[in-house]
């Protein structure tokens, strides 16, 4: 009697992971509203830092300020 083949385990799936590539666009959604009013108020999401010592970039994150919500405009 042949032994059947093992199945290989699934690869360990990244923290930040939500479930499926449409969840995780949901998850996205969720967040967009609060990057596109940061951004339209002409607030930077992310600046370009010199990493010391190297001839790289780094991107980073800017906290958006705190900016008051239109209760008129649609999300």
């Amino acid at each position: 009697m042949v032994e059947a083949p093992r199945r290989r385990p699934r690869p360990a799936t990244p923290p930040c992971w939500t479930g499926s590539p449409r969840a995780a666009f949901r998850a996205d959604d969720l967040r967009q509203p609060t990057l596109r009013i940061d951004h339209a108020a002409g607030q930077p999401l992310a600046e370009e830092r010199d990493i010391p010592g190297t001839h790289a970039h780094q991107q980073v994150m800017v906290k958006p300020k705190l900016v008051a919500r239109d209760s008129t405009a649609s999300y």
